[in-house]
């Protein structure tokens, strides 16, 4: 029997394609990406049902992934193949031994709970707009036990900036687009001495992005990290799925390149 929520997904493909106003291959656009985020959900829910809540890799392996998100996708999580880019950066955070990691842009907590595990004498500062974000961080953090090192709130300020020592503190930022105004040492001086990593939500040859890039290039060592590809035999739960959902088991729902900028400040 169909649930309620194939119901909702059916009815929202037929308005999307009974919407004569809009161009017939943009209906089509739109109609796929609908399915395809449904259908990676029911690979997700399939991971869940066989291997359990845990992530499978990375340096956030044994964190517990919640069968809901905040936003986004999940199965991507669960395998621990989310963002995978950013492996090597999570790694030199844990070996530099920050003792105040500030996550803007926390969602449900998968890097502020994720740091937490893997830097046990930090405080972690999570930050998101949205009420249910905040919510899941501080149930994920309660959950793992950290719920005394993850400090969640809403929205983060210039002025916030300024309170951060540079000697001690990494940032880690993904605010959609809003970073072009928030990551600004013209309005947050501090910046110029902070490490940071910021995801870009366009592509960097864009004359605001290139623009963001000078604002550090003098106090910074500045590296941009691209999307790369994902290995599909690495995990054997799989095998057992067509192609098209192993695919859609490492799609994150982008809708373009989003790449990032690792920030390392040049302190003496």
């Amino acid at each position: 029997m169909a649930s309620e929520y194939q119901h909702q997904i059916k009815r929202r493909v037929l308005e999307l394609l009974s919407d004569e106003a809009t161009d017939v291959g943009d209906q089509l656009h739109r109609t796929l990406r609908l399915l395809a985020r449904y259908r990676s959900t029911l690979v997700a829910n399939t991971l869940f049902a066989r291997g359990g809540d845990k992530v499978r890799s990375g340096p956030f392996a044994g964190l517990a992934v919640q069968r809901q998100s905040a936003e986004g996708c999940l199965a991507p999580k669960v395998l621990g193949t989310y963002e995978s880019e950013l492996h090597p950066v999570i790694e030199h955070v844990a070996a530099k031994d920050y003792r105040t990691v500030v996550n803007i842009g926390s969602a449900e907590g998968y890097y502020a709970v994720g740091l937490a595990l893997r830097l046990p004498e930090a405080q972690i500062r999570a930050y998101d707009i949205d009420d249910n974000a905040r919510r899941m961080t501080r149930e994920l953090a309660k959950y793992h036990g950290v719920g005394d090192r993850v400090t969640v709130g809403g929205a983060f300020t210039h002025a916030d900036f300024q309170t951060l020592d540079p000697e001690t503190t990494f940032v880690f930022c993904d605010i959609e687009g809003a970073e072009v105004d928030l990551i600004d040492p013209s309005k947050a001086p501090n910046l110029a001495r902070l490490d940071m990593l910021v995801e870009l939500h366009n592509l960097p040859e864009i004359p605001t992005y290139q623009n963001f890039m000078a604002r550090f290039r003098d106090s910074h060592r500045l590296t941009v990290i691209e999307a790369g590809s994902r290995n599909i035999r690495a995990f054997p739960e799989l095998r057992h799925l067509e192609h098209l959902d192993q695919l859609l088991a490492f799609w994150e729902w982008r809708r373009g390149p989003t790449p990032w900028l690792m920030m390392v400040a040049n302190r003496p």
